[in-house]
C-alpha cells in the first residue's frame, strides 16, 4: 500500500497564512516607525485620559491656588503639555518628581 499527495487543480500550491503573522517582510524603516509610533499613540491616548481628568475635577483652574483644603485629582497637570509629561513618566516608569538643576 501507497500514500500520495495530491495538490488542488488550479494552482494552490500556497498555505494560508494567519492573519496576525509578524510582518517580517516589511523594511526596517517601516518596523521602527510603526515602533515609535504605537509609544507616541500610547502615550498621547493617556495624556488625553489624565487631562480630562485634571480638567472635570477642576485641577487646570485652579492652578495657582494657595487654599490649604484643595487637593488636586493629579499632581502637577495644569493643562495638556503636563498631562503628556505625567502620561510618558508613568509609562516609562522614569519616576515622579521636580526638575533641578545642578549648579557646580
Amino acid at each position: 500500500m501507497t500514500a500520495s499527495v495530491r495538490r488542488p487543480k488550479g494552482g494552490g500550491g500556497r498555505l494560508a497564512h494567519p492573519p496576525l503573522n509578524p510582518p517580517l517582510p516589511l523594511s526596517v524603516r517601516y518596523s521602527v516607525a510603526m515602533f515609535g509610533a504605537a509609544f507616541i499613540v500610547s502615550w498621547t491616548t493617556f495624556a488625553v485620559v489624565w487631562f480630562v481628568i485634571a480638567y472635570s475635577h477642576g485641577d487646570c483652574d485652579r492652578a495657582d491656588d494657595d487654599d490649604e483644603h484643595w487637593h488636586p485629582c493629579i499632581s502637577n497637570v495644569h493643562d495638556f503639555p503636563t498631562a503628556l509629561l505625567f502620561s510618558v513618566e508613568t509609562q516609562t516608569t522614569i519616576g515622579y518628581g521636580s526638575v533641578a538643576y545642578a549648579t557646580t
